[in-house]
């Protein structure tokens, strides 16, 4: 750690245990609150990593407070270290669990997509647009709390333009962008899209926009509709299937109007009985009528032998 300087780890507030990642803009180390007894991630910016995007995020978050967004605690942009104080997650991202062995229940997979519309609701009511809903952004900690994080492209539809949030443009992650999103009109709406694509990959394992060429998943995007999810996996029910492809309205006015009815709808369909593979009458016929020939049959077969 004697790589570290940052003011002495700010004058022994913060004690550097561990290096928790590094990638992307910042380096992110695991430390202890001195003064609280606590565990907190330090993020620190990376020398040539992009400071107007790395303060967009801190100026969002610091005004933030609920249970499924991220805590950030402290941040500094001042001198030549910039940096964030933020609650430390010990868990895991949505992504790992898809590409791991878990299979999600539909109990399981509600509450996880539930906790997140939570999350969407506060954020709306607070005149925020995230714009980047994926898996890899949703934080499972372990003991089920899911966690929003990664704010870099989110739109303050509250606070006057600045140059940041006009360049962002239709930056994101295409597999996940909602249509009106590629003419430059992010809404509210947008976000309840995105969650309808992680409610989907949940259940079926696949996002049908899961395309390498960006230019052709955002194609996609505009034009495709997708199966239910239940032609994939058939453990869905038929009002599940509904409120996804609810969600993945082309036009943000046939989505949902809120993420708060998005979750009572998710909750409700959830609690329905599971699909099963339907067993026609006419079967169950034949089954007995065969059953009735072979028992006449074998009687006469002991007639005859006697």
């Amino acid at each position: 750690m004697s790589k570290f300087k940052l003011s002495d780890i700010i004058a022994g507030r913060w004690r550097v245990m561990a290096s928790a990642q590094e990638g992307g803009m910042s380096e992110v180390y695991r430390c202890k609150d001195m003064k609280k007894n606590s565990t907190v991630a330090l993020r620190i910016l990376k020398k040539d990593a992009n400071l107007q995007r790395f303060k967009h995020e801190a100026t969002i978050l610091k005004r933030l407070d609920h249970p499924n967004i991220l805590n950030l605690y402290d941040f500094n942009d001042k001198g030549n270290d910039v940096y964030q104080i933020e609650e430390y997650l010990d868990g895991m991202p949505l992504r790992e669990s898809l590409g791991g062995k878990n299979n999600f229940n539909l109990v399981k997979t509600a509450d996880i997509v539930c906790q997140l519309l939570e999350g969407i609701n506060y954020l709306h009511s607070e005149g925020v647009i995230h714009q980047d809903i994926k898996p890899d952004n949703i934080f499972i900690l372990p003991d089920g709390t899911v966690k929003i994080i990664d704010f870099g492209l989110a739109r303050d539809s509250r606070a006057e333009d600045v140059p940041w949030q006009t360049d962002l443009g239709v930056h994101g992650t295409p597999q996940y962008m909602a249509p009106e999103r590629l003419d430059g009109y992010p809404s509210f709406s947008s976000d309840i899209y995105a969650a309808g694509l992680v409610l989907y990959e949940m259940l079926t394992r696949l996002n049908p926009f899961d395309i390498k060429n960006h230019t052709e998943a955002l194609k996609k995007q505009r034009y495709y509709v997708p199966s239910p999810p239940s032609k994939i996996n058939p453990m869905v029910p038929p009002e599940l299937d509904r409120v996804v492809l609810k969600a993945l309205e082309k036009k943000p006015s046939k989505r949902f109007n809120t993420a708060r009815e998005f979750k009572i709808r998710l909750n409700s369909a959830s609690q329905q009985p599971v699909r099963t593979k339907n067993i026609k009458w006419e079967f169950i016929v034949i089954l007995i009528l065969l059953a009735v020939f072979w028992i006449i049959l074998f009687n006469l077969v002991k007639v005859l032998a006697a």
